[in-house]
Formats: C-alpha cells, sequence, structure tokens
C-alpha cells in the first residue's frame, strides 16, 4: 500500500489528525520534500496548521528538508514559521534551516519578521544569526529599515535592543559609532555631560584610638586593618552615597604608617532618559586619633564602678588557671576595664554594675562559689537625691580541686546515700564529682549543698607519692566487686587489688628485700604491672 505526498499534505490541513496517523502515512511517502497539488510541502502544510506535535514528528525524521519552499509564494518553511506566529522558529533553527535565503524579491527572514512585527521572533533571530540584520533586499532596505518603512515599532525596537547588538547607530554628540541607548550619547560624552559622583564626598575622617585599638562607629568597636567591619564603618563616613546605587567598594593598600585608607567605590545611577550609568571613584579617609572613653577613665581616679573579687584559699593557683582558659574561650574578659592580683585571687574591675553581675554569674556557673555583695558611697547630691555608689561583689571559690581526698561531713555523707566518709575528688565544675576509693561508686555533689556543709580537703597532690605497680589483681566476688559505667557505656572504675612499691625504694627491690605495699583500688581499667602511679 503507498501514499501520496498530496494524501499526507491533506491529513495534516485537515486538522484532528493523530502524530501517529501522520507517521504512517510518512512511512509510506517516497518523496517527503515533494511539493504537492496545493503548493505546499507536508513541512510547510505543519507549520501553518501550527500542530506542534506534528511538526516535532516530521523534523524527527529523516525524510524532511528543512529548507524545500513551497510553489506558491516561493518561500523556504523559516519563513512560513515567522508568518504563523514564530512558534515552530527554534525547532527550525535546531534542525539547521538556513537563516540567510532570500525570497524573490531579496528579503530573508529578518525581513519578514519585522514587516510582520514579530518582535519575539526578531530576538531569537538576533541570537542565532545576527548578520541577517545586516543584509539588504533588492531596494538596498535592511530589516530595521523594513521596521520602519512598514511602521511596526515593536520590531524596530527589539532590533534596536542594545543587549542584543545587532545595529549601530551615532552619537548625537561627536557621531561616533556605538550601541544605540535611550540617551542616544556615547559612554565618553556621557561622562563629560553628567558625574554620576557629584554630591558625594571624596574626603572623610574616621577617628581611631590606639590605646585599645578601636574605631569610632560609634560605639566604640575593634577592627582589623581592611576588615569588612572596617570598610561598613568608612561607608558610613561617606556623605551622599545614598543617591546612588553602591555596587562595589574595596580598600586600595596604603602604608600602615600613612594613617590613611582609601576605599575605591563602584557605583550606578540613572541618569538622560533612564539610561544607567556607572563610574568609578576614590574616597580618601583620614586616621585620626581620638581617645575613647573607656580609656579616659583609666587616667582618673575613678576608673571603675564595679568590682568583681574572686578568692580561693589554696596553696596553689590550679583553679585559677582553669578559670583563664575558660574566661578567655568565652570572652567573658570583654568588658573587664582593669585586673589586680591579690595574695590570694584577682580583682576584676567594670565600668558598669550589669557588666560585673554577667560577669560573676559566668563564673559561679563554672566553679562552686559563694557570693557576697556590697556597695560603698562615693558621693551624692542632697539636692536632688542622687547617690552614686561602687559595687563590689566577692566570690570565693571552693578549695577541693581535683585529686584531692576528703573526708565528707556526716550530714553530707546521708543527703548523697550513705557513702563512704573518705572520697576522691575527680572534677570540678559546676558540680563536685567524687569517687569511693573502696567500692568506684561516683557521685555528684552540687555548689549549693557544698557550700550547706562545706569541708576541707584532708590530702591534695602535695601529698602524693610516686609508686611502681608489681601486680593487678582483679576481684570477682559480689560483696567486694564493682564496675562503673561512663555515659558512653565504657568501665570507668574497677575495683582490684594491686601490689605496690614505692619507686623510690628500687634499689631495696634490686637487693631482694623491696617493701611491698597491697592496697585496694578503683583503677583497675587503667593500670597494668610496671605502670607508675601517685597515691
Amino acid at each position: 500500500m503507498s501514499a501520496t505526498v498530496d494524501s499526507l499534505v491533506k491529513t495534516i490541513l485537515k486538522g484532528g489528525s493523530s502524530a501517529g496517523e501522520v507517521t504512517r502515512q510518512l512511512s509510506w511517502v517516497e518523496d517527503a520534500n515533494a511539493v504537492g497539488k496545493r503548493g505546499v510541502t507536508p513541512l510547510i502544510a505543519a507549520i501553518e496548521s501550527e500542530d506542534d506535535e506534528i511538526i516535532s514528528v516530521l523534523l524527527d525524521s529523516k525524510k524532511v528538508d528543512v529548507n524545500v519552499r513551497d510553489a506558491v509564494m516561493v518561500l523556504p518553511p523559516i519563513v512560513h514559521a515567522v508568518r504563523h506566529g514564530g512558534g515552530a522558529l527554534l525547532p527550525l533553527i535546531k534542525r539547521g534551516a538556513d537563516l540567510k535565503v532570500a525570497d524573490e524579491a531579496g528579503d530573508n527572514v529578518a525581513h519578514w519578521a519585522c514587516r510582520l512585527n514579530e518582535p519575539s521572533a526578531v530576538t531569537l533571530l538576533g541570537k542565532s544569526s545576527p548578520s541577517i540584520f545586516t543584509a539588504t533586499d533588492d531596494e538596498g532596505n535592511t530589516p530595521l529599515h523594513v521596521a520602519l518603512l512598514e511602521g511596526q515599532q515593536e520590531a524596530a525596537f527589539a532590533v534596536l535592543d542594545p543587549d542584543l547588538g545587532l545595529v549601530e547607530v551615532l552619537c548625537c554628540v561627536c557621531g561616533a559609532s556605538m550601541a544605540p541607548n535611550q540617551s542616544n550619547m556615547c559612554v565618553n560624552c556621557m561622562k563629560g555631560e553628567v558625574d554620576i559622583t557629584e554630591g558625594i564626598s571624596k574626603q572623610a575622617v574616621v577617628n581611631y584610638c590606639r590605646e585599645c585599638n578601636r574605631y569610632q562607629r560609634p560605639p566604640w568597636v575593634p577592627c582589623e586593618p581592611e576588615s569588612r567591619e572596617l570598610l561598613g564603618i568608612c561607608l558610613k563616613k561617606i556623605k551622599g552615597l545614598n543617591k546612588v546605587k553602591l555596587v562595589d567598594a574595596n580598600f586600595i593598600w596604603q602604608a600602615p604608617t600613612s594613617k590613611r585608607m582609601k576605599v575605591k567605590l563602584t557605583v550606578q545611577k540613572e541618569v538622560m532618559n533612564g539610561a544607567i550609568m556607572q563610574q568609578s571613584m576614590i574616597v580618601d579617609f583620614i586616621v585620626a586619633w581620638q581617645q575613647c572613653d573607656d580609656c579616659k577613665r583609666t587616667y582618673t581616679p575613678h576608673t571603675w564602678n564595679a568590682s568583681v573579687q574572686v578568692r580561693q584559699k589554696t596553696d596553689h593557683k590550679r583553679t585559677f588557671y582553669y578559670l583563664e582558659q575558660l574566661i578567655l574561650k568565652h570572652d567573658a574578659h570583654e568588658k573587664v576595664v582593669g585586673i589586680k592580683r591579690t595574695p590570694d585571687g584577682l580583682d576584676f574591675h567594670f565600668g558598669h554594675r550589669s557588666h560585673a553581675q554577667k560577669f560573676s554569674e559566668f563564673v559561679l556557673s563554672q566553679v562552686p562559689s559563694r557570693v557576697k555583695q556590697s556597695k560603698h558611697l562615693i558621693s551624692h547630691d542632697s539636692h536632688n537625691t542622687t547617690y552614686n555608689y561602687k559595687y563590689t561583689t566577692l566570690i570565693d571559690m571552693c578549695p577541693v580541686c581535683k585529686d584531692d581526698v576528703v573526708f565528707l561531713p556526716k550530714a553530707l555523707k546521708n543527703k548523697l546515700g550513705g557513702v563512704n566518709p573518705i572520697q576522691v575528688v575527680t572534677k570540678v565544675s559546676s558540680q563536685i564529682r567524687l569517687v569511693d576509693p573502696l567500692t568506684g561508686r561516683v557521685s555528684d555533689l552540687a555548689g549549693i549543698e557544698y557550700w550547706k556543709n562545706p569541708f576541707e580537703p584532708l590530702l591534695t597532690r602535695r601529698h602524693l607519692v610516686e609508686f611502681t605497680v608489681l601486680n593487678v589483681e582483679e576481684d570477682t566476688s559480689r560483696a567486694r566487686a564493682a564496675t562503673t559505667f561512663n555515659r558512653r557505656g565504657q568501665k570507668a572504675y574497677t575495683m582490684v587489688d594491686l601490689e605496690l612499691m614505692r619507686t623510690e625504694n628500687s634499689g631495696e627491690a634490686a637487693a631482694g628485700d623491696p617493701e611491698i605495699i597491697t592496697v585496694r583500688s578503683h583503677l583497675g581499667g587503667v593500670l597494668q604491672p610496671g605502670d607508675l602511679c601517685a597515691g
């Protein structure tokens, strides 16, 4: 069974035909590029019927040539696509349709797009083949001339779109060739006529305190050289910057000793007839030395308004070293105006009472402590009943430290569940962690409970003696065996019997008469024969 091109064209033009039916008839046609009795090819018939599905079927087949013209108007399919709304324009361009082909009058597809006032087709053709917009017909007219002669304004504006860059015009001032814009002026002439940086200050002053290395925003804030924070301070000092759109800003390197900073700005502004102009400028900043209020107070008798006195009655400074690391880690010293060392602690001075209260709360959250507050009258005005006080907060930290051996009071021992009164301190933070060396039981003592029943350490690190582990024996009896686990489910303490010898008596061991000590310890999961330990 065979089918002719006429039946295929008739099937396409009648409309409502399915893509499967067209595909079946196309497979029977020997020459799909032949012109039927109606003077059109199957592809042109599909374009005239504006059936995208059938157009895709024909283009996907290898039988259809996208450049075969019709027999009536002698126009290629690409022109027919423009005449029927341009829906099939993009598929034809992707299949390699010749955009430069012209009709009998010399008009190419761009001339037809301008004559028919199809701005979307003009934009698509301009992106695909800009050279066709410089071609002329038999009368010497370009597509732009055709649009202007036919009065098709939308198509003319599409050709003159500066983003496409299809045509060039002459500057109205100097006559130079340029891409069209709304002001009809080239960039050089526009810069000579308009200065968008006018009204923006070219010089400004930035205050800098060399005592604390801070810049005045206000308030006074620390900034690194050429940092984002310093750039923000500089931009706020520039007057008139709100009248333009800031596109970019960056520092230009200057010697640190010059006390100068230069910032390069790139700004945009709408000028004549809605044209957008972009221009760069450099703003000079003079770094002026000025003492901040906090540094001024350090040279007066009343440098602080509130003080936090941290005290601990011990013979070492380990707790203060630990507290120092916590203060640095959490930036708790940010508002401190001065630190004074005392024999048993430190005094922290603050400019405001609220800063001292925040610091004291931080110390209380890290170390078990008790607080006492007082205030001292500095001056008062009897006329308006105003009083000037200095506030003092005393923080007394508990004297118990890690590795101390303590004896619990009876009331505290009962509160912890009847534990052994002899305990070893393993950790001191917001709570005191205790471990029973005879059973391995772990207890946590809150700071509030400690100060209700305070106790002093019996032995500290100064009393530790070094021993050598000779043997480790784990006690498996139910009465004495005890193993505690940490939060990860790992063994924390295992009760064992240890055979120890003083390390300093190792010479006696070589002579064959060592003094061996047998003790019970909770460190069975840690110690091995040959290890050194302290006790």
